[in-house]
């Protein structure tokens, strides 16, 4: 089976196309390993299977990304660098050997490989992946019992086909394992993911590749058959259209919506808008919006009589209607300033914002003062009432 890459727009039915994927391998007796980053969506994959298939079957097994690097790639080999068993994982919140971005003097991995990959014997996860490839490379380069360092090949022993999840929280040292992973034919991997909706990534090495575009072109340089699902089932198409206008000129193809007719509950009042201070709390009233924001000090006012949720919690949600928030450079975009979240210094602002607007299917809205000069956004104003 040839390697694939799905390149899957928000609300396009990914989880449901690759549990249709995984499900056809193991009917034709193949054994399948489903790798995803959060528990979120392992949880969400279970789900799904269960509800195709009524069972999880034996040839189908699901794991987080980092407990099958541990499990399967690092324990059965540690014995070739360390003597104590790993015990488990350390979520590093930022590189844990470096500050202002330069390695801390004595830290680096020449100087102590225990202490660079591993704190009180759990590994540090801006490494695990890089530890990964150690191992492997002891197995490339002979040393020692030669076949008990050979970790993709007993991988390859155990299973024919890799799903991996929303491969764009992968990064840096990930993709080196996935090259291990590709110099085994015995192994097809079967890739899935929308680098617009990259917030968390699974590690704060430096290493590259880092940007989407550095992503997307290593699939196409490891000759990945590409697939686009460019449409999606949640959104309507006024909010596609708004959404995909925030990566304009990167090389995505534009979303169709699939909604076809949106219900009388819902269909008066359709699209993307801006709201005044002053009409917000109307707007709250009559629509009764979930409200996003960067971060749970922001406008608490507005969210005290409704449900509210950061931009990154939301991500894989999805609600009937939503109102955003904007930060300076939000605002900055809706009047018409696309290159106000370009200069951020990282393309974590973009994608927020993509990740915001496409967890609505029938209406977003803006909360903003200014009235927006971006193209497919409208003014909101409550129905004058007459006495």
């Amino acid at each position: 089976m040839p390697n694939k890459f799905v390149l899957a727009s928000a609300g396009a039915g990914k989880t449901t196309t690759m549990v249709t994927e995984a499900l056809d391998a193991v009917r034709n007796t193949q054994s399948v390993l489903f790798l995803t980053y959060t528990r979120n969506n392992q949880a969400e994959i279970i789900k799904k299977i269960k509800e195709v298939n009524g069972t999880i079957p034996q040839k189908l097994k699901i794991k987080g990304w980092f407990s099958f690097l541990l499990e399967d790639l690092i324990r059965p080999y540690q014995r070739c660098l360390f003597s104590e068993r790993i015990s488990n994982i350390v979520f590093d919140q930022n590189a844990p050997h470096k500050r202002d971005g330069r390695t801390i003097p004595g830290r680096s991995e020449t100087n102590n490989r225990q202490r660079y990959y591993l704190s009180n014997y759990k590994v540090h996860t801006t490494y695990i992946s890089k530890l990964v490839t150690r191992i492997c490379d002891l197995g490339k380069t002979g040393r020692g019992r030669t076949a008990t360092y050979e970790a993709i090949e007993r991988l390859a022993s155990v299973y024919d086909l890799i799903v991996i999840d929303e491969i764009q929280d992968l990064v840096g040292w990930d993709y080196s394992v996935l090259d291990y992973i590709l110099s085994n034919q015995q192994i097809s991997l079967y890739c899935v993911g929308d680098f617009r909706q990259t917030i968390y990534q699974t590690s704060h090495a430096s290493k590259h590749p880092q940007t989407s575009d550095q992503k997307r072109q290593w699939f196409t340089n490891k000759g990945f058959e590409c697939q686009n699902l460019n449409h999606s089932w949640r959104c309507v198409q006024q909010i596609c259209a708004f959404a995909d206008a925030v990566h304009m000129h990167q090389g995505y193809e534009a979303t169709n919506s699939k909604i076809e007719v949106v219900s009388e509950e819902f269909d008066k009042h359709v699209g993307v808008f801006s709201v005044s201070n002053e009409n917000v709390g109307a707007y709250l009233n009559q629509y009764l919006p979930i409200v996003l924001r960067h971060a749970k000090n922001v406008r608490n006012d507005l969210c005290q009589k409704t449900f509210s949720q950061n931009f990154g919690e939301a991500k894989g949600l999805g609600f009937n209607r939503v109102l955003i928030i904007p930060t300076e450079n939000y605002m900055n975009f809706l009047q018409g300033d696309p290159e106000s979240l370009r200069t951020a210094r990282t393309e974590e602002a973009l994608n927020k914002l993509y990740v915001a607007i496409t967890r609505a299917r029938y209406s977003v809205a803006f909360l903003s003062d200014a009235i927006p000069t971006i193209d497919g956004i409208s003014e909101w104003t409550p129905e004058p009432v007459y006495i």
